[in-house]
C-alpha cells in the first residue's frame, strides 16, 4: 500500500508518496515525488504509481 510521506530538509516540507516491497528475498523502497502541499487526485496519482511499479 502506497502511503503519503514528509519529509522535511532544511525549513522546507516536500510530501513523496512511497511503497515499500519485498522483491527477491530484498525490501525495495520506490518514492515518487509530489510537491509541497499533497495534490487533490491523490487517488488517481496512488493508481498510477501502482501500475508503474
Amino acid at each position: 500500500m502506497a502511503t503519503v510521506k514528509k519529509k522535511l530538509i532544511g525549513q522546507q516540507t516536500y510530501y513523496y508518496l512511497e511503497h515499500t516491497f519485498r522483491h527477491n528475498g530484498k525490501i525495495r523502497k520506490k518514492e515518487r515525488y509530489l510537491g509541497k502541499k499533497v495534490p487533490e487526485n491523490i487517488d488517481e496519482l496512488k493508481t498510477d504509481f501502482f501500475v508503474e511499479i
